[in-house]
C-alpha cells in the first residue's frame, strides 16, 4: 500500500512518523525484489525502489488526467512536437508532485542510505541537447501545472546525443549515453496503444511497413493532481529486416540510435529525415485514433485538436495528416487543407538559413514518393494563391514574393516555408525575434494571411526546476520573505522581492546563499576539472552548446587578454575571475571542437603560471546537462549572453541566470533585451553592435582588420592563439569574422573592466542589482509562455483530472484512497 497520505507532506516541512514506517517497509520490500539480501543492495537498487515507488503513487493520478482527457466534456486539447526533450532527472519532479522529500529522506537515513547520493544516482535521460529540448521541457511542466490538456511527442534515443569525454590533448570525444541501458523506471511501453504502421521506401517497389510503439514518460504538475504525457517513439525492428538494401537496414536500425546523427554525408541526411517522418506520422496516428474514440469522424478535427511545429524537425506533419486524411479517411483535398490548415500551428526558432531545414526533393521521393507528391501539389497551390493574393502588385513585384515564399525552392522543399504557409498561427520567441520573423523571414505571410497569423511568445523557463529544485536555500527564503509559497505557481508574485531591497537581514541572506551555492559549484568544478576555484573570485559563466555565433571564441579571446594584462601589469588592483564553461559541439563540426580543445590549452596555462597567483582561472566543465547546470546555474555571479546580435531568438539560459540572481553581460539580442527591460539597463551589462548597426557595416563592406589594428588588445589575444598551435582559430576573426567578434571585443572587454570593478569595490551595489535580476526573472516563466499558447495558439482551456475517476484509477492500482500523495482541484 502506497503511504504518501492526503495531507501529510504537504509544503514539506511536516513529517508522520507512521508514513516513515510505511515507507521504510515499502522500500525494503521493493528492494527485496530487485536483490534478496537487503544489505547486498547497492545505491542503484535503493534508487529504483524509491523511483518505482513515487512512480507508482503518481499513476492513480495519470490514468484520472488521460481519462478525463478522452471524455466528451472535454474540447480541444493540444499536441506539441518536438525533435528533442531535455527533461533533466525526473525522480527530483515527482518528488515535488508527491510533496515526500520528507518523508523518503527521513525513511532512507533510517535505513542507513544516503539520500543525496540515491537521488543523484538517476543519469539524466538522452532525450535532448540543446535549448530547444530545454524549453519542451519546461513547456511540458507548465501544461501540467497549468492542467491545460497538452501531450508531447518525441522519439526514444537509446544513445541520446552522445556523452561528452575530454582527452589528454583537451579534445572532445563521443562516447553512447546509455542512459536507459540498466533499465529506466520512468518510461512505460504501450503496447495497448498500437502498434502504429508506418510506411515508407515506396519508390521502385512495396512500401517497408514499420512498426512504431510508444514509451509514455510522465510530467505531474506540482501539486500532484494532474499528470501530462510525454510519449515517445520506437521502431520494433522485425527479424530479418529487409528493407531492399543495406543502406536502407542501416537506416531503420538506426532510427532510435542518436539524436541529431552526423548529417555531413547523404546517409546522415537520410536518417534524419526518416527519424522525423517516423517521429510525425507515428504522433498524428495516435492523435487521429483518440479523436476518433470520441468522434465518428474527423470533420471536426479542428475543434478538437491544435498541433504545435516546434521548429522545423516536425514540419513534415503537415503534408502526412493531409495524407492520413485523404489517402485513409476519404476526406478530399481542399477540406484536408483547409484542416491542416487550422490545426497545426508553428514556432520558429531560429533566422539562420543553416538551421532552416530543407529537404531535397530526390531524399523525400526516396522517402515517401507520396509525401512529395502532397508537398508538390501544396507548393504550386500556394503559388497559385499568391497570383490571387497579390493580385495587387506588379508582375516583377509579385514575381519577387512568390520566390520568397514558395515551399519548393529549386530542388529543395523548404520545411520553415511549409510550416509558415500552412499553419493557423505562427510566433517567435521573443518581442524582437519575432518581428524579425515576419519583417525578414516571411515578409509575404501577413498579406497572404492576414495579421491574425502573427503571434508572439517570449521563451519561459520553469521556476520549479531551476528554482525550486536548483536552489533550495533561495526558495525557501522567498518563501519566508513572502510569507507564501504561491510564487512556485505564479512567479510573478517575486515583484514584491522590491520592498525588501533596503532590508539588511534579506539581503545578507541572500548574498549567503549565493556564496553557499558558489562552494557548491567550486566542488563540481574540482571534481570534473581538478581546478580548484577561490569562492571569493567572480564566477563568469559561459554554458551553452558550442558554436561560433555563440562566441565562445570571443569569451577566450578576452580570457587570454585578460591573462596577458595580469603579467603586464602584476601590482594592478583586480578581483580574482574564475571564467567556466561548458557545452558540446556538434561531432562534424570542427571548429567548435576546436574551441573546446583552445579553452583546455589556456586552461592548463592558467593553472601553471604560478605568477598569477590565482588571479584568473579557466574551467571547462565536461558533459553539461541538466543535472550540472542545477549547480552552475545558482553558483554564477556573471552570465555570458554574448551572441552577436540578430542571431539568437531568445535564449533561455538567460533567465536561469537572472532568476538565480546573477548579473549578465551580453548584447542585445534575444531576449536579453527583454530581461532588460524589467531590470532596467543600468542592471545589465549590455555592450556590442546592434543588429542595425552591424548591418549598416555589412553593407558598408566589413573588414575585420580594420578592428584588429584599431586594438593592440585583440591583436595580441590572437597572436597568442597563433602561438598555442590555433592559427585557424584566429584566422577565422582575422579573414572573415563571420560573428563580428573584432567589432564587438573592445566594447566587451570594457563592459567586463566594469562588471569586475563593481563586483571588487561596491559590493552592496552589486548585491542589490543581483536581487533586480532575480526579480526581473519572475516575469519569463514558462508558465505565461504556455498560458499564451493556450488562449492565442490552440484555443484550450484548463481542465481538470475527474475526482472519481482518480478514485476509481486508486483502487485499480490497489492505492487506498488515505493513502495517496496530496493534490486539491478548484474550489
Amino acid at each position: 500500500m502506497n503511504s504518501l497520505k492526503r495531507g501529510f507532506f504537504h509544503g514539506g516541512d511536516a513529517v508522520d512518523d507512521r508514513a516513515v514506517i510505511e515507507v521504510e517497509n515499502e522500500l525494503i520490500e521493493r528492494v527485496k525484489s530487485i536483490v534478496p539480501d537487503v544489505s547486498q543492495a547497492k545505491q542503484g537498487d535503493w534508487y529504483a525502489a524509491v523511483a518505482g515507488y513515487l512512480r507508482d503513487s503518481l499513476v492513480p493520478s495519470w490514468q484520472a488526467t488521460e481519462e478525463t482527457y478522452l471524455s466528451d466534456d472535454v474540447g480541444r486539447q493540444a499536441h506539441y512536437i518536438s525533435i528533442e526533450w531535455l527533461l533533466g532527472p525526473n525522480i527530483s519532479t515527482a518528488l515535488q508532485a508527491a510533496k515526500a522529500e520528507g518523508v523518503i529522506k527521513e525513511a532512507l537515513e533510517n535505513l542507513g542510505q544516503d539520500y543525496e547520493k540515491i537521488l543523484n544516482f538517476e543519469i539524466d535521460p538522452g532525450l535532448g541537447n540543446g535549448g530547444l529540448g530545454r524549453l519542451a521541457a519546461c513547456f511540458i511542466d507548465s501544461s501540467a501545472n497549468l492542467h491545460i490538456p497538452m501531450t508531447g511527442y518525441g522519439l526514444f534515443y537509446r544513445d541520446g546525443f552522445f556523452r561528452q569525454e575530454i582527452n589528454e590533448e583537451g579534445q572532445q570525444v563521443e562516447r553512447p549515453h546509455q542512459w536507459h541501458s540498466e533499465g529506466y523506471p520512468w518510461t512505460f511501453r504501450r503496447d495497448d496503444l498500437g502498434p502504429f504502421k508506418v510506411s515508407v521506401f515506396g519508390k521502385d517497389a512495396d512500401p517497408l511497413v514499420l512498426d512504431v510503439v510508444a514509451h509514455d514518460m510522465m510530467a505531474p504538475s506540482y501539486d500532484g493532481q494532474t499528470v501530462n504525457t510525454l510519449r515517445l517513439w520506437e521502431l520494433v525492428i522485425p527479424e530479418g529486416l529487409d528493407a531492399g538494401n543495406a543502406h536502407k537496414n542501416w537506416e531503420v536500425r538506426a532510427v532510435n540510435q542518436q539524436l541529431y546523427p552526423d548529417d555531413r554525408d547523404t546517409g546522415g541526411k537520410d536518417l534524419r529525415l526518416l527519424q522525423e517522418y517516423v517521429m510525425v506520422s507515428a504522433t498524428l496516428q495516435s492523435i487521429v485514433q483518440d479523436h476518433l474514440t470520441k468522434n465518428p469522424s474527423l470533420d471536426n478535427l479542428f475543434k478538437t485538436t491544435s498541433i504545435q511545429i516546434n521548429d522545423t524537425h516536425p514540419a513534415l506533419a503537415i503534408p502526412e495528416l493531409m495524407r492520413i486524411l485523404i489517402d485513409e479517411h476519404g476526406m478530399d483535398w481542399d477540406k484536408a487543407k483547409d484542416t491542416t490548415r487550422k490545426v497545426c500551428n508553428y514556432t520558429n526558432h531560429t533566422l539562420m538559413p543553416e538551421a532552416l531545414e530543407k529537404w531535397d526533393r530526390g531524399k523525400l521521393d526516396y522517402l515517401s514518393p507520396r509525401i512529395e507528391a502532397i508537398l508538390y501539389r501544396l507548393h504550386n497551390e500556394l503559388m497559385d494563391e499568391a497570383d490571387v493574393k497579390l493580385a495587387h502588385l506588379g508582375d516583377e513585384e509579385r514575381a519577387a514574393a512568390k520566390g520568397r515564399m514558395c515551399i519548393r525552392y529549386g530542388d529543395d522543399y523548404r520545411m520553415g516555408h511549409l510550416a509558415a504557409f500552412y499553419s493557423n498561427r505562427v510566433n517567435g520567441v521573443s518581442a524582437m525575434h519575432t518581428e524579425l520573423v515576419f519583417d525578414d523571414l516571411f515578409p509575404d505571410l501577413i498579406p497572404m494571411r492576414g495579421s491574425a497569423v502573427k503571434v508572439n511568445h517570449t521563451n519561459g523557463i520553469s521556476q520549479r526546476r531551476f528554482l525550486v529544485k536548483a536552489n533550495p536555500a533561495l526558495s525557501t527564503l522567498l518563501t519566508r520573505t513572502l510569507g507564501n509559497e504561491d510564487w512556485v505557481n505564479d512567479l510573478e508574485h517575486l515583484d514584491e522581492l522590491k520592498q525588501h531591497l533596503d532590508d539588511p537581514a534579506f539581503v545578507e541572506r541572500f548574498a549567503a546563499i549565493k556564496r553557499g551555492n558558489k562552494e557548491r559549484l567550486a566542488e563540481l568544478v574540482e571534481l570534473e576539472t581538478g581546478v580548484v576555484l577561490d569562492t571569493d573570485a567572480l564566477f563568469d559563466v559561459h554554458v551553452k552548446r558550442i558554436h561560433e555565433y555563440k562566441r565562445q571564441l570571443m569569451n577566450l579571446l578576452h580570457t587570454v587578454a585578460l591573462y596577458q594584462d595580469i603579467k603586464e601589469n602584476p601590482d594592478k588592483d583586480r578581483p580574482k575571475v574564475a571564467k567556466i564553461l561548458a557545452g558540446k559541439a556538434a561531432p562534424g563540426y570542427g571548429t567548435a571542437k576546436g574551441i573546446i580543445a583552445l579553452a583546455h590549452r589556456i586552461q592548463y596555462i592558467l593553472e601553471e603560471d604560478k605568477s598569477i597567483d590565482g588571479k584568473l582561472k579557466l574551467a571547462f566543465i565536461p558533459n553539461y546537462n541538466v543535472r550540472k547546470a542545477e549547480i552552475i546555474i545558482p553558483g554564477t555571479n556573471l552570465s555570458e549572453q554574448i551572441s552577436t546580435a540578430g542571431t539568437v531568438a531568445s535564449g533561455t539560459s538567460n533567465m536561469k541566470f537572472a532568476l538565480n540572481g546573477a548579473m549578465t553581460i551580453g548584447t542585445r539580442d534575444g531576449a536579453n533585451v527583454e530581461i532588460g527591460e524589467e531590470a532596467g539597463e543600468e542592471n545589465i551589462f549590455f555592450f556590442g553592435k546592434t543588429e542595425q548597426e552591424l548591418e549598416e557595416i555589412a553593407r558598408d563592406g566589413y573588414d575585420p582588420e580594420e578592428y584588429i589594428e584599431g586594438s593592440p588588445r585583440l591583436k595580441k589575444a590572437l597572436e597568442f592563439l597563433d602561438q598555442q598551435g590555433f592559427k585557424y582559430l584566429a584566422d577565422t576573426v582575422r579573414h572573415k569574422d563571420q560573428y563580428r567578434i573584432a567589432a564587438d571585443f573592445d566594447d566587451y572587454w570594457e563592459k567586463h573592466e566594469q562588471a569586475s570593478t563593481l563586483y571588487h569595490q561596491n559590493r552592496p551595489e552589486w548585491r542589490r542589482k543581483t536581487i533586480l535580476n532575480t526579480v526581473a526573472g519572475a516575469h519569463f516563466s514558462s508558465d505565461k509562455t504556455v498560458a499564451g499558447y493556450a488562449m492565442e495558439n490552440w484555443g484550450v482551456q484548463a481542465v481538470y483530472p475527474d475526482e472519481e475517476l482518480r478514485h476509481l484509477a486508486q483502487q485499480d492500482f490497489g492505492v487506498s484512497e488515505d493513502h495517496l500523495m496530496p493534490g486539491a482541484g478548484p474550489e
